[in-house]
């Protein structure tokens, strides 16, 4: 994936992530979820793409990518807006192939 000409990709997610993900899926699947509550949810799922985003500079993939340092980086700190929804998509990938979440 790339933004600009910054490639970048995601780590592999724990367990406790995927959890913590699963968590903040089903407070954004509700229908009747207060802003507050999407709001948290989404902070939640922000923060664990962001835990997980890497950076190819040059030849090398940097691990350690903040909210910090995510507009240096890409020169753009709504950057961090596109990984998050590249993050999205990767976790609705994964969550496709579980049986549970198959139509």
């Amino acid at each position: 994936m790339k933004i600009g000409n910054i490639e970048y990709d995601f780590t592999r997610v724990s367990v406790q992530d995927a959890l913590e993900i699963k968590n903040a899926m089903f407070i954004l699947a509700k229908e009747n979820a207060t802003t507050s509550q999407i709001k948290e949810a989404n902070s939640i799922i922000d923060t664990i793409a962001l835990k997980h985003l890497k950076v190819k500079q040059g030849t090398q993939w940097i691990d350690s990518v903040d909210e910090n340092t995510i507009g240096q980086i890409f020169d753009n700190e709504f950057a961090v807006i596109e990984i998050s929804a590249q993050f999205m998509n990767r976790i609705k990938g994964f969550l496709e192939k579980l049986q549970s979440f198959q139509h």
